[in-house]
């Protein structure tokens, strides 16, 4: 008997230390409502002390080693005072398999149907509760490896995303491509235009996170005309409808990044004439025009402070060959990122179809009148009619930007008979250009204007027939 109280003691030790380690409850199911009383009175009659436990709400735990106690005192008992003090527990493993441990050890089950799991919890009403299922073995229970005395730390938690930079998309960097600063910002620079497509910045995160990232659902967009992308919260839309200066920031929990979005434009006015002339001397009547312009630039923010860095001379000759007015080359049209230029067409009224040969002694007047008539380019940024920039002013840093016109004609009087008409409609586009990664934009609406110049030969002389000069290209 005193064996058998000795194993009984070691077991509900073991028992205990099972529950202290956060093992499982045996491989067996939890006893019923109805064992558990029986059991409660054999424990009253073998054992004190195993009561006690069950305040501590370890019952399945003390059930099921008691119900194995009790049956090896059963089994020591018939087989006498001298017989064996435990008759082996297959009942215990039926759960799980034989028990492949030594009984006598106390040990923990080492074998595959060995308690591996959590102590299962007691339902209401003193029914046991489901349990986790049972692992490979004691040794492998549910203590955890990272917690552990001596095991490894556990792995430290991944950085919370940031926001690197902010910068316009790939895809958008030929219309708003970026250009260096004087300062330490980013600036992105495109025409204002309210029908061109918006450009779109992105938000480069550390580390990359598709747009479906749950990480991603508190990122944040600030900035004058910025609407974010509803499907994709690292992209949004900056507006470009008017000119301005748009500062975009991204912010993602503590981090934020920032940049400058520019839409430019240039407002061209004339600040004199369009204004007829006419003179004549001996030889010609020169019939012709003065005009004078000046260009605003908007916003004036980009002309001051850390802004792009658009001073200086182009890197790249303006588009186009050469003059069809002078034969000149057109690369000689521009001296600076920033360009006042000219479009030009031509053609001739020749009633009478006089030889233009006769109609000038000038050289430079009998290649305009070779190359007569040609229409306005092609290509938007050319300026046909610019192919030098000594009248012209093209850097806003040092002051208002100018452009000055005064076309005239050279009319032979020996060209021609009395009575006869002769008229050179010019017409003309005025607008600034500006260089953005060596490529040239219109940032300007075009500005119209022409000069007809009209004369009729009286006295042997061409005398002025109704010349005039306007801010429009009417009368084509």
């Amino acid at each position: 008997m005193y064996a058998t109280e000795r194993r009984q003691s070691d077991s509900s030790r073991q028992a205990l230390e099972n529950v202290s380690l956060g093992h499982g409850a045996a491989r067996q199911a939890a006893p019923s409502a109805t064992f558990l009383s029986s059991f409660a009175e054999n424990a009253d009659r073998r054992t004190g002390p195993t009561q006690r436990w069950h305040d501590f709400g370890q019952t399945a735990v003390i059930a099921k080693e008691e119900t194995a106690m009790a049956r090896r005192e059963d089994a020591g008992s018939a087989a006498g005072a001298g017989g064996p003090a435990d008759a082996g527990t297959a009942d215990r493993g039926a759960a799980g398999g034989p028990d492949a441990g030594s009984a006598a050890s106390g040990g923990a089950d080492a074998g595959a149907g060995a308690a591996a799991g959590a102590v299962a919890a007691a339902g209401p009403g003193g029914a046991a509760g489901p349990g986790p299922a049972a692992g490979a073995g004691a040794a492998a229970g549910a203590l955890n490896a990272w917690n552990a005395p001596g095991g490894p730390a556990p792995p430290a938690p991944a950085p919370p995303a940031r926001v690197l930079r902010v910068e316009v998309r790939r895809d958008h960097r030929g219309h708003f491509p970026q250009i260096p600063g004087t300062g330490a910002g980013t600036h992105w620079v495109g025409v204002a235009s309210a029908t061109a497509r918006a450009p779109v910045v992105q938000a480069v995160v550390d580390p990359a996170l598709p747009a479906g990232d749950p990480a991603l659902a508190s990122l944040t967009w600030t900035g004058l005309d910025v609407t974010p992308d509803a499907a994709n919260p690292l992209e949004a839309e900056v507006s470009r409808a008017t000119a301005g200066k748009r500062e975009v920031t991204a912010t993602l929990g503590k981090s934020s990044a920032r940049t400058t979005v520019w839409s430019v434009f240039a407002k061209v006015r004339a600040t004199s004439g369009p204004n007829k002339t006419f003179n004549s001397d001996a030889t010609a009547a020169f019939p012709g025009a003065t005009v004078t312009f000046a260009a605003d630039i908007f916003p004036q923010s980009i002309l001051v402070g850390d802004r792009p860095r658009l001073d200086g001379a182009n890197d790249t000759p303006p588009p186009g060959g050469v003059s069809p007015a002078t034969g000149n080359p057109l690369a000689g049209g521009a001296d600076h990122h920033w360009d006042f230029s000219r479009k030009s067409r031509v053609k001739m009224i020749n009633p009478k179809g006089i030889p233009l040969a006769n109609m000038t002694a000038d050289p430079n007047q009998a290649r305009f009148f070779a190359n007569a008539p040609w229409g306005y380019p092609a290509r938007w940024e050319e300026g046909n009619d610019d192919s030098s920039t000594g009248d012209e002013t093209n850097d806003p840093y040092g002051g208002t930007m100018t452009s000055r016109d005064t076309p005239t004609d050279n009319f032979a009087h020996a060209g021609g008979a009395d009575g006869d008409t002769f008229e050179d409609r010019t017409q003309f586009q005025e607008f600034v250009r500006l260089e953005l990664a060596k490529t040239w934009w219109v940032v300007s609406h075009m500005f119209p204007w022409r000069i007809h110049e009209r004369v009729r030969k009286v006295g042997g002389k061409w005398v002025d027939n109704g010349t005039s000069a306007a801010p429009d290209n009417a009368g084509w």
